[in-house]
Formats: C-alpha cells, sequence, structure tokens
C-alpha cells in the first residue's frame, strides 16, 4: 500500500507537470490522474501476484466481495461522503451564485479553521485504539473515566486557541494576507472557530 501511494503521488505530479508543460492545463490534470490511477491499479494487481501465490482476480465474486465491505463499512462511506459535501458543497453555491472571486474570502477563514480542526481530530483519535481493547474486555466503566479524562485534556487544549481565533480573526487575516481580506474575511472566520469549537 505504501510502495503504491508513494509511486502514485510521483507519477501524478511528474505526469502532470508534463501536461501542463505542453499546455494541455485543467483536461491535461485530470488525463494524468486517470492514467496514473489505471497504472496503479495495475501495478497493484501484479503485486498482488508477487505477494500472494494462491490469490486470482475472478469477477464473478466481486459483486458479493462489494456487499460485504459496503455493508461493514457504511459508518465510514457515509462519514467520508458528508465531510467531501460539507468541504465543498459551500464553494461550490458560492462560486456559482457570487463569483470565483468570493470563493477565496470563504475559502481563506474556512480552510486555516478547518486545518486546526483536523488536527485536533487526529488527537482525539488515538483514544480509539485504547476504548476498543478496553471494549473487547467489556470494562465499560474504564471506558466511561477514559472517556471523561480524555475529554478535559481535549477541551484544555482547543477552547483557548478556538477563543484566541475567535477574538483576533481580523488581525491574524491582516497580517497573513491584507487588511482587505481580513475586513472582508474576519466575520466569517469567527463564525468558522466558533462552529468548530463546539462541534469538536
Amino acid at each position: 500500500s505504501n510502495v503504491l501511494n508513494t509511486i502514485q503521488i510521483a507519477l501524478t505530479t511528474l505526469i502532470g507537470s508534463l501536461f501542463l508543460a505542453f499546455d494541455y492545463g485543467i483536461v491535461g490534470l485530470v488525463a494524468a490522474s486517470a492514467i496514473v490511477d489505471i497504472v496503479c491499479i495495475l501495478l497493484g494487481q501484479y503485486l498482488l501476484h508477487r505477494m500472494i501465490d494462491q490469490y486470482e482476480l475472478r469477477p464473478s465474486g466481486a459483486f458479493s466481495a462489494l456487499k460485504t465491505i459496503f455493508g461493514y463499512s457504511m459508518y465510514t462511506f457515509i462519514s467520508q461522503m458528508a465531510q467531501i459535501l460539507n468541504a465543498r458543497l459551500p464553494e461550490i453555491i458560492i462560486g456559482i451564485t457570487l463569483g470565483p472571486s468570493a470563493v477565496t474570502l470563504f475559502n481563506i477563514p474556512a480552510r486555516l479553521v478547518g486545518y486546526f480542526s483536523s488536527g485536533a481530530s487526529s488527537m482525539s483519535a488515538v483514544l480509539f485504539p485504547f476504548a476498543s481493547e478496553l471494549q473487547a474486555s467489556a470494562d465499560i466503566e474504564r471506558i466511561k473515566r477514559a472517556f471523561l479524562k480524555a475529554t478535559r485534556h481535549f477541551t484544555f487544549l482547543i477552547v483557548p486557541f478556538y477563543f484566541f481565533v475567535i477574538v483576533y480573526s481580523r488581525p491574524i487575516l491582516g497580517l497573513w494576507l491584507s487588511s482587505e481580506i481580513a475586513e472582508k474575511g474576519y466575520q466569517l472566520m469567527t463564525l468558522y472557530a466558533l462552529a468548530y469549537l463546539i462541534a469538536n
């Protein structure tokens, strides 16, 4: 998996850069991505054959396997789709209704706060293996205590940051970009920080 990811990133960068150098533009980037995906699928099959002697690709069983995988990963699927819609749908709506320049004013504050929020989510994710271990031993009381203790620590870490962003959103945007963007975007950044604080 790591080998394929490394190859995919390297090939996408290389082929995408070549297509852009020859003025193929966005179409070239899409074509580069499609070419790399096909190459990586074929390479993945080759690596599986090399690593697992009994492995063979049987299309007849693919649908039943996909049904099992989909049933198992329904929560993850819905969560990922919700994240994509949450991240991209507002930008599309703003771009259509207000024009591309308005997307920038929306995107900068949203991404800035979003990056920290993703870091905060990663911090909370370290609880899952520990909780799974306790769940296996059916120690519900320890799970509750661990969750409450972790929540206190997590809150102690994130609340000061979000309050800082809420109070100083205008100076942050002014220092990072410009006073014009700060004046137009600081209220949105304040609202985003407040929403993420409540969500976290």
